[in-house]
Protein backbone atom coordinates (compact mmCIF):
# COMPACT_ATOMS: atom_id res chain seq x y z
CA UNK A 1 0.00 0.00 0.00
CA UNK A 2 1.10 3.47 -1.48
CA UNK A 3 0.75 6.56 1.07
CA UNK A 4 0.41 10.20 0.39
CA UNK A 5 2.65 12.41 2.37
CA UNK A 6 0.83 15.39 3.56
CA UNK A 7 2.18 18.14 5.94
CA UNK A 8 -0.87 19.99 7.83
CA UNK A 9 0.10 23.34 8.76
CA UNK A 10 -2.14 26.18 10.81
CA UNK A 11 -2.08 28.62 8.89
CA UNK A 12 -5.01 31.20 7.35
CA UNK A 13 -6.63 31.40 4.85
CA UNK A 14 -5.82 32.90 0.30
CA UNK A 15 -4.15 34.04 -1.00
CA UNK A 16 -0.42 33.62 -0.35
CA UNK A 17 0.36 36.45 1.66
CA UNK A 18 -2.43 35.15 4.43
CA UNK A 19 -1.15 31.11 4.06
CA UNK A 20 1.93 32.56 5.50
CA UNK A 21 0.79 33.72 8.58
CA UNK A 22 0.25 31.35 11.99
CA UNK A 23 -2.98 30.99 13.41
CA UNK A 24 -6.18 30.04 11.33
CA UNK A 25 -7.59 26.20 10.37
CA UNK A 26 -5.35 23.32 9.42
CA UNK A 27 -3.88 23.55 5.82
CA UNK A 28 -2.98 20.76 3.66
CA UNK A 29 0.01 20.30 1.40
CA UNK A 30 0.39 17.64 -1.24
CA UNK A 31 3.90 16.62 -0.67
CA UNK A 32 4.65 15.67 -4.86
CA UNK A 33 0.92 16.15 -5.50
CA UNK A 34 -1.67 13.57 -4.20
CA UNK A 35 1.35 10.94 -4.83
CA UNK A 36 -0.69 8.09 -2.67
CA UNK A 37 -3.20 7.68 -5.77
CA UNK A 38 -0.80 8.94 -8.59
CA UNK A 39 2.84 8.91 -9.64
CA UNK A 40 4.78 11.71 -7.64
CA UNK A 41 5.34 14.56 -9.71
CA UNK A 42 3.79 14.02 -12.39
CA UNK A 43 0.92 16.25 -13.97
CA UNK A 44 -1.90 12.96 -12.98
CA UNK A 45 -0.67 13.23 -9.01
CA UNK A 46 -1.15 17.62 -9.22
CA UNK A 47 -4.22 17.13 -10.93
CA UNK A 48 -5.82 14.67 -7.90
CA UNK A 49 -4.52 17.15 -5.85
CA UNK A 50 -7.07 20.24 -6.90
CA UNK A 51 -9.84 17.11 -6.79
CA UNK A 52 -9.37 16.36 -3.62
CA UNK A 53 -9.81 20.04 -2.91
CA UNK A 54 -5.63 20.48 -1.29
CA UNK A 55 -4.90 24.18 -0.33
CA UNK A 56 -1.61 23.41 -1.67
CA UNK A 57 0.61 21.26 -3.47
CA UNK A 58 4.95 20.54 -3.55
CA UNK A 59 7.15 19.84 -5.97
CA UNK A 60 10.92 20.13 -6.49
CA UNK A 61 12.86 21.34 -9.24
CA UNK A 62 16.06 20.75 -11.48
CA UNK A 63 17.81 21.90 -14.88
CA UNK A 64 17.69 19.77 -17.62
CA UNK A 65 21.00 19.90 -19.88
CA UNK A 66 19.61 22.66 -21.91
CA UNK A 67 18.22 24.99 -18.99
CA UNK A 68 14.71 24.17 -18.80
CA UNK A 69 13.08 23.95 -15.57
CA UNK A 70 11.29 20.34 -15.12
CA UNK A 71 9.87 19.19 -12.11
CA UNK A 72 11.26 15.78 -10.30
CA UNK A 73 12.15 15.02 -6.88
CA UNK A 74 15.54 12.75 -7.47
CA UNK A 75 18.37 14.02 -9.01
CA UNK A 76 18.97 11.16 -11.35
CA UNK A 77 15.95 9.02 -13.46
CA UNK A 78 16.07 5.74 -12.38
CA UNK A 79 14.00 5.46 -9.33
CA UNK A 80 10.79 7.39 -10.86
CA UNK A 81 11.11 7.01 -14.71
CA UNK A 82 12.16 3.84 -17.24
CA UNK A 83 15.73 6.21 -17.97
CA UNK A 84 18.90 5.96 -16.55
CA UNK A 85 21.21 8.98 -15.38
CA UNK A 86 21.00 12.34 -14.29
CA UNK A 87 18.15 14.16 -14.99
CA UNK A 88 20.82 17.47 -15.57
CA UNK A 89 22.71 15.03 -18.34
CA UNK A 90 19.41 14.78 -20.62
CA UNK A 91 17.58 17.78 -22.75
CA UNK A 92 14.10 18.57 -21.99
CA UNK A 93 12.80 16.51 -25.04
CA UNK A 94 14.89 13.57 -23.91
CA UNK A 95 13.18 13.98 -20.52
CA UNK A 96 9.48 14.02 -21.95
CA UNK A 97 10.62 10.66 -23.89
CA UNK A 98 10.65 9.03 -20.72
CA UNK A 99 7.60 7.12 -18.87
CA UNK A 100 7.00 8.42 -15.89
CA UNK A 101 3.89 6.80 -14.86
CA UNK A 102 4.63 2.80 -15.15
CA UNK A 103 6.62 2.59 -12.21
CA UNK A 104 3.59 3.17 -10.02
CA UNK A 105 0.96 1.57 -11.80
CA UNK A 106 -0.11 0.40 -15.56
CA UNK A 107 -2.79 3.03 -15.94
CA UNK A 108 -0.01 5.74 -15.17
CA UNK A 109 1.96 4.50 -18.29
CA UNK A 110 2.81 7.35 -20.64
CA UNK A 111 2.55 10.18 -17.86
CA UNK A 112 5.84 12.35 -18.58
CA UNK A 113 8.05 14.48 -16.30
CA UNK A 114 6.44 17.58 -16.56
CA UNK A 115 7.83 21.16 -16.84
CA UNK A 116 7.25 23.68 -14.14
CA UNK A 117 5.55 26.47 -16.70
CA UNK A 118 2.57 23.30 -17.58
CA UNK A 119 2.35 22.37 -14.39
CA UNK A 120 2.32 26.09 -12.63
CA UNK A 121 -0.47 26.47 -15.72
CA UNK A 122 -2.43 23.53 -14.30
CA UNK A 123 -2.88 25.31 -10.98
CA UNK A 124 -3.47 28.81 -11.71
CA UNK A 125 -6.20 30.24 -9.88
CA UNK A 126 -7.03 27.10 -8.50
CA UNK A 127 -3.93 25.88 -5.65
CA UNK A 128 -1.03 27.56 -4.05
CA UNK A 129 2.02 26.14 -5.23
CA UNK A 130 5.31 25.21 -3.10
CA UNK A 131 8.30 25.35 -5.50
CA UNK A 132 11.06 23.35 -3.44
CA UNK A 133 14.53 24.56 -5.10
CA UNK A 134 16.68 21.26 -5.11
CA UNK A 135 20.08 22.00 -3.78
CA UNK A 136 21.94 20.11 -6.80
CA UNK A 137 20.38 22.71 -9.00
CA UNK A 138 21.62 25.54 -7.05
CA UNK A 139 24.81 27.45 -7.41
CA UNK A 140 26.68 30.90 -6.26
CA UNK A 141 25.00 32.91 -8.90
CA UNK A 142 22.04 34.54 -8.48
CA UNK A 143 21.37 35.73 -12.34
CA UNK A 144 20.73 33.12 -15.15
CA UNK A 145 20.29 29.92 -12.36
CA UNK A 146 17.53 27.82 -11.26
CA UNK A 147 15.87 29.96 -8.83
CA UNK A 148 16.08 32.99 -11.62
CA UNK A 149 14.73 30.80 -13.90
CA UNK A 150 11.58 29.70 -12.08
CA UNK A 151 10.92 33.22 -10.69
CA UNK A 152 10.65 34.54 -14.63
CA UNK A 153 7.87 31.59 -15.22
CA UNK A 154 6.22 32.35 -12.23
CA UNK A 155 5.99 36.66 -13.32
CA UNK A 156 5.10 35.37 -16.77
CA UNK A 157 1.70 33.88 -15.36
CA UNK A 158 0.61 36.43 -13.16
CA UNK A 159 1.12 33.77 -9.94
CA UNK A 160 3.73 35.30 -7.19
CA UNK A 161 0.80 36.06 -5.49
CA UNK A 162 0.25 32.19 -5.57
CA UNK A 163 3.42 30.81 -4.98
CA UNK A 164 6.34 30.27 -2.02
CA UNK A 165 9.46 29.50 -2.62
CA UNK A 166 11.10 26.27 -0.16
CA UNK A 167 14.38 25.30 -0.13
CA UNK A 168 17.54 23.11 1.94
CA UNK A 169 20.25 25.31 0.53
CA UNK A 170 20.09 28.92 2.01
CA UNK A 171 22.06 29.73 -1.56
CA UNK A 172 18.40 29.55 -3.15
CA UNK A 173 16.34 31.46 -0.33
CA UNK A 174 18.71 34.38 -0.85
CA UNK A 175 19.24 34.29 -4.60
CA UNK A 176 15.60 34.77 -4.52
CA UNK A 177 15.15 37.71 -2.13
CA UNK A 178 17.83 39.15 -4.42
CA UNK A 179 15.85 38.66 -7.56
CA UNK A 180 12.21 39.43 -6.12
CA UNK A 181 12.13 40.99 -2.28
CA UNK A 182 8.63 40.76 -2.11
CA UNK A 183 8.70 36.42 -2.80
CA UNK A 184 7.63 34.21 -0.22
CA UNK A 185 10.28 31.66 1.06
CA UNK A 186 10.14 28.66 2.91
CA UNK A 187 13.37 27.23 4.89
CA UNK A 188 13.55 23.37 4.41
CA UNK A 189 15.61 21.13 7.29
CA UNK A 190 16.03 17.60 8.47
CA UNK A 191 17.92 16.57 11.27
CA UNK A 192 20.94 16.18 9.46
CA UNK A 193 21.25 19.15 7.31
CA UNK A 194 20.39 21.40 10.82
CA UNK A 195 23.86 22.11 11.27
CA UNK A 196 24.65 23.09 8.02
CA UNK A 197 22.32 25.74 7.69
CA UNK A 198 22.83 28.76 9.11
CA UNK A 199 20.75 30.95 7.76
CA UNK A 200 20.29 34.78 8.72
CA UNK A 201 17.28 36.34 10.03
CA UNK A 202 15.97 37.99 7.15
CA UNK A 203 15.46 34.26 5.66
CA UNK A 204 13.67 32.95 8.49
CA UNK A 205 11.46 35.37 9.32
CA UNK A 206 8.82 35.45 6.45
CA UNK A 207 8.99 31.61 5.91
CA UNK A 208 6.92 29.13 6.63
CA UNK A 209 8.20 27.11 9.57
CA UNK A 210 10.82 24.97 8.62
CA UNK A 211 8.94 21.78 9.31
CA UNK A 212 9.06 19.35 6.38
CA UNK A 213 11.28 16.46 7.37
CA UNK A 214 13.71 15.39 4.35
CA UNK A 215 14.91 16.03 1.12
Amino acid sequence: MRYAFVFVLMLAANPIDDFMQPGGRARVIAHRGFSGVAPESTLAAFRKAIDVGADMFELDVLLSKDGRVVVIHDDTLERTTDGEGAVSARTLEELRALDAGSWFAPEFAGERIPTLEETLELAQDRILVNIEIKTEAVTDQAHGGIVDETLELVRQLGMMDQIVISSFDPRALAHARELDPGVKTASLYNAELQEDLSQPNNLRSQSIPPILPSR
